[in-house]
């Protein structure tokens, strides 16, 4: 059943040990800009908040800063991602502190050189480090060791989806009793189809400069090669006359290059006026209503595809490569289609197969999509597992300290 979040604190309060225990956690991340790892912090702090804790975010800022202080967490505005050691180190002095003035009793870093600056913090502070991994990196340079060490010794590490805690268990070295899959949550009372009435739906259209009666793809991605923007390109040229429009959302203003790229790429496949960028969209939820087809093109394995689960809550069918956690959160046939990563023809086959689906197959989907989010990728679950997360390292951090716990 879908639960809302905003509504959901009091049962969270009651049901988890760590939530009764007025929890004061320092989240320690990059910065607060559009994607998985802000989203992830902003939600779980918040809900947190709610169930009578406290929540402190150190990082850069950025354009969710505004959220977050809305949401009654206090932020910290510290440089936290850097490969230079002696700013990591001044880092690690600056968190120390600031758990000592705000009674700290926990550490949740969002990155590795976050979790590397707590464990040097922790020397002082002596507070228990959780560690959420939603990336990959390989331990190529020096610097990228001392993360992976810092990662090892962490009281326990969360991995964003199961092909995150592959590669931490594989080539990370994370021992299986101290990682736990914790996938991110989709906030099912934001994504929520019967939420978006019509209004909505044709303000977003106008604003959008959407063709009437012309079928919708969307492809949610910040503007970065790896996406596979000119793969969709290359894909999209195949269909030949076949009607539609695809719009690429995202934050396009950091790559400009790359930008101008894709758009001569656009005009070279003779698809001006099929397929355009609409910049970064604050309302994805009723832009998804709008859409026949969501399509995650990545070129790279992606830590956890939070835009393609979110497409499946409002019941869209998503075309996605089929590698990182693509596979675990676009069930085929049932929710969409997964294809080979890079393969221009087979992602062309999917959308064609996409944009034909009639109305009792799209229904199908529809609702398959929504159950499996419903089951697997809830904001409430995500926050309740998290939770039961820090229960179980404080309560190891009452029987003595770290070095022990981590030999035990």
């Amino acid at each position: 059943m879908a639960i809302d979040p905003s509504s959901s604190s009091a049962s969270l309060a009651s049901e988890s040990p760590a939530a009764r225990q007025a929890l004061s956690v320092l989240e320690i991340l990059p910065r607060l800009e559009v994607g998985g790892t802000a989203r992830g912090a902003i939600d779980l702090s918040m809900a947190l908040v709610r169930a009578g804790g406290r929540v402190l975010i150190a990082s850069e800022g950025g354009r969710l800063l505004p959220e977050v202080l809305r949401g009654g967490i206090t932020h910290e505005t510290l440089r936290v991602d850097s490969d230079s050691p002696w700013l990591m180190l001044k880092l690690a002095w600056q968190l120390s502190r600031l758990a000592s003035r705000e009674g700290i009793n926990i550490f949740h870093a969002r990155s590795a050189p976050a979790a590397w600056a707590a464990t040097k913090a922790q020397r002082f502070a002596k507070l228990p480090i959780v560690a959420t991994l939603h990336d990959c990196f390989e331990p190529t340079r020096r610097v990228h060791h001392w993360y992976a060490d810092a990662l090892r010794n962490a009281d326990h590490v969360i991995a964003v989806s199961d092909f995150v805690a592959a590669h931490a268990r594989n080539v990370l070295g994370l021992a299986g009793d101290r990682l736990t899959v914790i996938p991110r949550g989709v906030n099912l009372a934001r994504f929520n189809p019967g939420a978006i009435n019509a209004d909505r739906l044709i303000k977003h259209a106008q604003k959008l400069l959407l063709p009437d009666g012309v079928p919708l793809i969307i492809m949610p991605a910040a503007l970065l090669p790896e996406k596979g923007h000119a793969l969709l390109i290359e894909a999209l040229a195949l269909l030949g006359p076949r009607p539609f429009y695809c719009l690429m959302l995202g934050d396009d203003s950091q790559n400009d290059t790359y930008r101008q790229e894709i758009e001569e790429l656009i005009v070279a496949r003779n698809l001006e006026g099929k397929v355009r960028f609409g910049g970064f969209c604050d309302d994805m939820p009723a832009v998804y209503m709008l859409a026949d087809l969501v399509v995650i093109p990545s070129l790279e394995p992606e830590a956890f595809a939070l835009a393609a689960a979110e497409a499946l809550a409002m019941g869209r069918p998503v075309a996605a490569a089929n590698h990182g956690s693509a596979l675990q959160i676009v069930r085929a046939p049932e929710t969409g289609w997964l294809v080979t990563p890079g393969d221009a023809a087979a992602l062309s086959a999917a959308i064609a197969e996409g944009l034909s689906l009639g109305p009792a197959k799209r229904e199908r989907i529809a609702l398959a999509a929504r159950a499996h989010i419903e089951r697997h990728f809830t904001l409430e679950a995500m926050c309740r597992r998290t939770f039961e997360v820090y229960a179980r390292v404080l309560a190891a951090a009452a029987t003595g300290p770290a070095e022990d716990r981590r030999s035990a």
